[in-house]
């Protein structure tokens, strides 16, 4: 799993251009473009499950984030 949604402390700053600043500082090798943006909407989809249950309050954000996502591998 990407472990650089780490990174990310909120669903606000969880956008293409964060993620791919810290892409050269996780040596994530082979993982680029597609595939690695498909991985995201995997973890975010595991979010949404937690913040309901931990942070339902920012359940409205991970949605908008999600729709960011999907949007980018479409």
């Amino acid at each position: 799993m990407i472990y650089y949604m780490h990174f990310v402390p909120s669903p606000n700053e969880l956008t293409k251009e964060t993620i791919d600043s810290v892409i050269p500082a996780m040596k994530v090798g082979a993982y680029s473009g597609r595939v690695l943006y498909e991985e995201i909407l995997i973890v975010l989809f595991m979010r949404l499950a937690t913040c309901l249950r931990h942070h339902p309050e920012d359940f409205e954000e991970y949605i908008h984030a999600w729709s960011y996502w999907k949007r980018m591998i479409m």
